[in-house]
């Protein structure tokens, strides 16, 4: 192990692990977007926007992330939907990712005994307001444990985003393996710099949950 070759570049491997983050951040904000809409959806009354919504949720689940990041990169700009590689990596992720959100907030929603749906229907709530104050708070707190698992899910799966050519840490190992040849200090590096981000991910998230525990 060459600690002096991974010391020197270091640097290039921080900047790749902060589009790491980036693009972790912002699929967080979409991922759940996408979940508490696409539950709602899938408890409609409408059957239609169910099946459409389950339909949804079986592709993003059913094909390979991989497939689906390339259908993004390659598929839409023949289409006359041309992005960047980074806006296409946040829209494959989003789109995957919102498959596994929608289930475990679905999963949720219907976990919370019905007796609640009633009382908070008792009390002449909208169905806007017993959703805000009854139903959700008590979803989320059922979900949550869940939702930290995928999204921690997420964050390792955005070291597939070096297949098209988005500059976070694994593409960056891979770039710098290309010209001098290092491939155990390379990749042990980044697995190192991805073991600490998720850890500390992981460690907060348990914080947030077992705080929101005793606030919901």
């Amino acid at each position: 192990m060459d600690f002096k070759f991974v010391w020197e570049h270091l640097p290039s491997l921080l900047r790749g692990l902060q589009t790491t983050v980036s693009v972790s951040l912002i699929q967080l904000v979409l991922v759940n977007v996408v979940g508490v809409l696409g539950a709602l959806a899938r408890t409609s009354r409408i059957k239609l926007l169910r099946w459409v919504t389950a339909a949804y949720v079986e592709i993003a689940r059913n094909v390979p992330e991989l497939v689906q990041i390339y259908f993004v990169f390659f598929v839409l700009p023949s289409l006359g939907y041309k992005f960047s590689a980074y806006t296409c990596g946040i829209i494959a992720m989003t789109f995957f990712g919102g498959g596994y959100f929608i289930e475990v907030y679905r999963s949720g929603l219907e976990a919370v005994p019905k007796t609640q749906f009633e009382a908070a229907t008792s009390l002449a709530l909208t169905r806007f307001q017993r959703m805000r104050h009854v139903i959700f708070p008590q979803a989320l707190r059922i979900c949550l444990p869940a939702l930290n698992g995928y999204f921690l899910y997420l964050v390792r799966s955005t070291s597939l985003l070096a297949a098209i050519g988005i500059s976070e840490a694994t593409f960056v190992a891979q770039d710098i393996i290309a010209i001098y040849f290092h491939p155990f200090e390379m990749f042990t590096a980044v697995a190192v710099l991805y073991l600490l981000i998720v850890w500390s991910l992981s460690f907060a998230l348990r914080r947030l949950e077992n705080k929101l525990k005793y606030e919901l």
